[in-house]
């Protein structure tokens, strides 16, 4: 883009209602908005002017794409970073667990769900730093009081977690306490300086991306979760080398739910895994024994009377092919017949 028309598109964009011409700035960005991406992404020289350029849907304006200059504009004087959520679809972010507690405390969230958004690899805006949602490390700004409570809340949590990592083995890196989260039990963000669960997504739809690096896991738990409370006191009620397999199951399932809810593809060998313990669950939820085994389908012996019907259709077509050619005979011997008398 020329510096002219730089100009021009920042002028438009600062004021929407204003017209390029006879074109609104909304207007153009729904049609160019994706070269304007591209130029942030590839053109170092005027990336800053560009970014003036960048509209995100977010969550106080879920339909029109909102400036990062109208995001920070409305920042509570305590909010001290501009979040945003990586998704696959404005669906999914709206009704990702990650957006519980940040939701909770009325943060404004912006919306990566453009492929494009995860390339933008913006770290700052007017001072304040991009955080992601869906990476560790959250800060909701709530001081130190809350980090020395969760410390304490950590220790106390630790055999849980401990034996959590156990199970889970290589599947996580490390297993914490959250505070991002407040209806469910747990979610998996990703490292703070890794690649998140959507461009794992992204790298493996393109070609040759199977096989790709994939995204650093970190579980944390919702501790003041009934379901995480009552694991962690059947943990801490576990002699030593003990095993629970029942718990293991409860654990292994909701792993499998966080992995889905936090916007990981599920493998194969982990979508197998997965499906025979909800049918064990379900059948000791439903009193079945485990042991009990699947009614085998019976045996049919062939049925012979169709055969016998075929048989009497074969003869009654040859029947029917001997009825032809006498009729033919006859036709001809009368024809014949005829020619002679003349």
């Amino acid at each position: 883009l020329s510096p002219v028309c730089l100009g021009s598109l920042r002028r438009a964009a600062s004021i929407n209602a204003e017209y390029m011409g006879t074109l609104k700035y909304p207007e153009f960005w729904k049609e160019f908005g994706q070269s304007v991406k591209l130029g942030c992404i590839e053109d170092n020289k005027n990336r800053k002017k560009l970014i003036q350029l960048l509209r995100f849907k977010s969550t106080r304006s879920p339909e029109n794409p909102i400036s990062l200059k109208s995001y920070v504009d409305n920042m509570p004087d305590k909010q001290k970073n501009i979040y945003y959520m990586s998704a696959g679809s404005l669906k999914e972010a709206e009704e990702s667990p990650f957006m519980e507690r940040v939701r909770e405390k009325g943060f404004e969230v912006l919306y990566f769900i453009d492929n494009l958004d995860e390339y933008l690899n913006i770290a700052d805006y007017e001072d304040y730093p991009f955080q992601s949602v869906t990476k560790e490390g959250l800060d909701l700004g709530e001081g130190k009081a809350a980090a020395e409570w969760l410390e304490e809340k950590e220790e106390e949590f630790k055999q849980l977690t401990e034996w959590m990592k156990n199970l889970y083995g290589e599947k996580v890196q490390k297993i914490s306490l959250s505070n991002r989260l407040e209806n469910s039990p747990m979610i998996i963000p990703t490292s703070k300086n890794g690649q998140s669960a959507r461009m794992e997504r992204i790298m493996s739809g393109q070609a040759f991306g199977k096989g790709g690096a994939k995204a650093t896991k970190v579980l944390e738990l919702n501790f003041r979760h009934p379901v995480i409370k009552s694991m962690k006191q059947r943990v801490d009620e576990l002699e030593e080398d003990e095993e629970d397999h029942e718990l293991e199951d409860y654990a292994n399932m909701l792993y499998d739910v966080a992995l889905v809810n936090s916007g990981f593809i599920m493998e194969p060998e982990d979508t197998e895994a997965m499906t025979k313990r909800l049918q064990k669950l379900v059948r000791i939820g439903m009193k079945v024994p485990l042991d009990a085994e699947i009614e085998p389908m019976p045996e049919f012996e062939e049925d012979e009377e169709e055969e016998e019907e075929d048989e009497d259709d074969d003869e009654d077509d040859e029947d029917d092919d001997e009825e032809e050619l006498e009729d033919d005979d006859d036709e001809e011997v009368e024809e014949s017949a005829e020619k002679s008398e003349l």
